[in-house]
């Protein structure tokens, strides 16, 4: 790994895997996600996503409630963005429709298809409308939702899973590496004997050959694999304990032990713990002759 890999946590990065039915999936970073070292660290993957177009046949993208949740979250998470009375664009997931076919029939949401209930995203929902979902139980989670209003311009977001490929994001904040979350799923997923041979290398450098994409909401790479990382720690893929990153050369031995004795101090989220490596030995001294 070179020296300077972690840095390009400084902004949004991807890197590729394959599951052992040689599904393929891209991992988003954030800042402070791990990833692993065989793998191949993307600050742009454009090049490689327009490889993939061209061997992928289109398909439904999925959206995901759980793959957005935080392992252990125990509260179902509400976001919005005030604007005067309306709220800014959400992805709701609803347990019906009922409550939001005019906003649907206006043009002002979108139905997605979802594992769980419907997935709903709304532009300009008012304020009242969210507190009614809310209000009612008819919200199993809703998220901010970036959309693109120029319907001519490129759409730099581009939609990974409509390619075949599963999404995963870094769910936490930049506290720790925390989980990559599934937040859609391809319909018909891609497999990596598809790709054309450039970025079929590219995506096997990381074989995750325990896991099925499929069925798997939650991954935390530093289970797997040797990884890179900004933190100094990360937390483990059920979200209960926090260990430090293997093979992590950002911080020393010590500066890990500090790091994870100060969240110790400053108390840890219910159900969490930690894993404190090993005090070094104290060295034999020779004796002298």
């Amino acid at each position: 790994m070179d020296a300077d890999f972690p840095a390009a946590h400084s902004m949004d990065a991807t890197w590729f895997a394959v599951d052992r039915d040689g599904h393929v999936a891209m991992f988003d970073t954030g800042e402070a996600g791990a990833v692993p070292i065989s793998a191949e660290f993307l600050e742009d993957c454009t090049a490689l996503l327009e490889q993939i177009t061209q061997a992928a046949s289109p398909t439904d993208a999925v959206h995901d409630l759980r793959g957005r949740l935080q392992p252990g979250d125990r509260e179902v998470p509400h976001y919005s963005m005030q604007r005067g009375d309306q709220a800014g664009a959400a992805m709701f997931f609803l347990k019906s429709l009922d409550s939001v076919k005019a906003e649907i029939e206006r043009k002002q949401g979108l139905v997605f298809p979802a594992v769980e209930g419907h997935a709903v995203a709304l532009f300009q929902p008012s304020n009242q409308l969210v507190q009614k979902l809310h209000k009612d139980g008819q919200c199993l989670g809703c998220f901010w939702y970036w959309h693109n209003t120029d319907p001519d311009a490129e759409d730099v977001h581009r939609d990974v899973a409509r390619l075949g490929i599963f999404s995963y994001s870094h769910l936490t904040e930049n506290w720790i590496s925390g989980p990559y979350g599934r937040e859609k799923l391809p319909r018909k997923p891609l497999h990596v004997d598809q790709l054309p041979p450039a970025a079929r290398k590219t995506v096997k450098q990381m074989k995750f050959g325990s896991l099925c994409f499929a069925e798997t909401p939650h991954i935390q790479p530093a289970e797997f694999d040797d990884c890179a990382s900004w933190e100094a720690a990360y937390l483990s893929s059920d979200g209960k304990t926090i260990r430090p990153v293997p093979g992590n050369t950002t911080h020393s031995d010590s500066e890990v032990r500090d790091y994870l004795r100060e969240l110790q101090e400053n108390g840890l989220p219910e159900g969490v713990t930690i894993e404190m490596p090993e005090e070094p030995k104290p060295k034999d001294r020779k004796k002298k002759q």
